[in-house]
């Protein structure tokens, strides 16, 4: 761990003192962080291989890149971001993947594309949580963000309202550009993969449009796969 990447605070999630860290080193190393996991899809998973439903189930992204795996703590932050209005953990979320990526072997993308929000979803909201992060990867990455040029025109019903299995279809032709996209290399970014529908859907609309790769960073994966 970087031990100079954070601003100095308390633990976000202990309150002790964590000094040059957002997290003290107790909390960090407790995290979720992914272990073994499929190189495509990174649904958790005993062996790091293609699991039985990339094998079966082709889709149009390239590869999910998510540290965690969506519990614990890091559960909590991100429902707290996304229906508590707890900004800040947009940027423990940011600074976490960034230290993350950074210390892989992982090659950046052109472009960042935070996955949008409806403009009704987004006014009932008042903030799009993966732009928010957006920012943060931006910042600390210093690579390019577009906040403008993927947008939903489909007003659909949220994803964990649906069957694992109706996901796919609730957003098909939900997205669209603004513009076109030149560079061919993109991420979208998310706070939480379940089952990779809205994130094959938009790689579907870009690489339709001429990207070449379309990678996924998230900040967690959970254990889900539709059947």
């Amino acid at each position: 761990m970087n031990l100079n990447f954070f601003l100095p605070n308390q633990c976000f999630f202990c309150e002790l003192p964590s000094y040059a860290e957002s997290l003290c080193h107790r909390c960090y190393t407790q995290l979720p962080w992914q272990q073994h996991h499929c190189p495509q899809c990174a649904i958790p998973m005993e062996k790091t291989q293609l699991c039985g439903h990339c094998l079966t189930h082709p889709v149009y992204y390239d590869k999910i890149i998510a540290p965690f795996r969506y519990e614990s703590d890091i559960r909590r932050a991100i429902t707290a971001l996304k229906f508590e209005q707890k900004l800040y953990y947009a940027s423990l979320l940011g600074k976490l993947f960034c230290d993350f990526f950074t210390q892989s072997s992982h090659k950046k993308p052109a472009l960042l594309l935070p996955v949008p929000l409806h403009r009704k979803r987004l006014k009932e909201r008042g903030f799009n949580q993966s732009l928010e992060i957006t920012k943060v990867l931006k910042k600390h990455l210093a690579i390019p963000l577009d906040r403008y040029c993927l947008y939903k025109k489909i007003h659909t019903s949220p994803q964990s309202e649906q069957h694992i299995n109706a996901r796919m279809q609730n957003v098909r032709g939900a997205f669209d550009l603004q513009r076109p996209i030149t560079c061919e290399t993109v991420a979208l970014i998310d706070d939480v993969v379940t089952t990779g529908s809205t994130a094959s859907e938009i790689a579907r609309l870009l690489k339709k449009q001429g990207v070449k790769k379309v990678y996924v960073f998230a900040m967690a994966r959970t254990s889900i796969h539709p059947n």
